[in-house]
């Protein structure tokens, strides 16, 4: 089913961010993990290529008017079964199906991987079914020319439908970045870009993605002082996010200390060797 097409790449967005949100896990992230999603991938071989030790990965087959998803967690040293699970969503009520997906990581998968079955509890969670389709299918969509332009149709009105679901308005300041910093006749203001990721982080503060850039941008305006207090907070929250202690060797190089830049990047190699 070409429609649903797009869940190759919605699904393992959302159980990723689901796992970030666990303090104790360290997930690579989704443009790495990206360019696993078509079939027969070699889980050991791509767990090497991402320096990981286990796997999360999975299928899913559209029956009438339900999707069969499994998901499946692997050690990738000897290609051993961790975890399985199979369940029957609804394919035409997306925020349901969510709601189901993300109850078995929290409750199934995550307690398979060693962390806290408490953890990834927080955040928002969407409300409007078309609202929430239209972020789901802007995942899949480049961020290039007329695919990021087209995303961000989406995602206004998708945020126009559900604003207090914070990972709409994430993904809608980073497709504004990218069209605010590349497009042709662009002044780099950063006008939308900037709103749209504090209205996230107001409603969700633990949005990584959201939070490094709104570092990101504090730094490349030159306001270090606060790009470097966001930065701490986000190692504080997630000390072995290897992205958080990138983030802070991004504020370090732009401050001209490059001793303590550089031994940021080392620590963000150590704990994400992959990226």
């Amino acid at each position: 089913d070409k429609d649903a097409d797009f869940l190759r790449m919605a699904l393992p967005d959302e159980i990723a961010t689901t796992l970030s949100a666990v303090r104790t896990l360290s997930i690579r992230p989704f443009a790495t993990t990206s360019k696993y999603v078509n079939p027969g991938v070699d889980l050991q071989q791509a767990g090497k290529d991402m320096h990981v030790g286990r796997i999360v990965t999975g299928h899913y087959q559209k029956v009438r008017d339900q999707l069969q998803l499994t998901l499946e967690a692997v050690e990738v040293a000897d290609d051993r079964l961790l975890w399985q699970d199979t369940m029957n969503v609804p394919s035409e009520d997306l925020v349901t199906m969510r709601e189901q997906v993300t109850s078995q990581v929290r409750h199934g998968l995550i307690p398979a991987l060693g962390a806290s079955t408490s953890a990834g509890e927080n955040g928002t969670r969407p409300s409007n079914e078309e609202a929430y389709d239209l972020y789901l299918r802007s995942v899949a969509l480049s961020h290039d020319g007329d695919q990021n332009r087209d995303a961000i149709r989406m995602l206004e009105r998708s945020v126009g439908l559900d604003p207090s679901f914070a990972p709409g308005w994430s993904a809608l300041g980073k497709r504004y970045y990218y069209d605010e910093e590349y497009s042709p006749g662009s002044n780099g203001s950063m006008s939308r870009t900037e709103p749209a990721l504090r209205r996230a982080l107001a409603l969700d503060p633990n949005l990584e993605d959201a939070a490094q850039q709104i570092v990101s941008l504090d730094a490349d305006s030159g306001k270090l002082p606060l790009a470097y207090q966001e930065a701490k907070a986000m190692i504080d929250k997630r000390p072995q996010s290897g992205f958080a202690h990138f983030t802070l060797s991004y504020v370090l190089r732009y401050a001209g200390l490059l001793r303590e830049a550089a031994q940021e990047c080392q620590s963000a190699m150590r704990l994400d060797p992959g990226n």
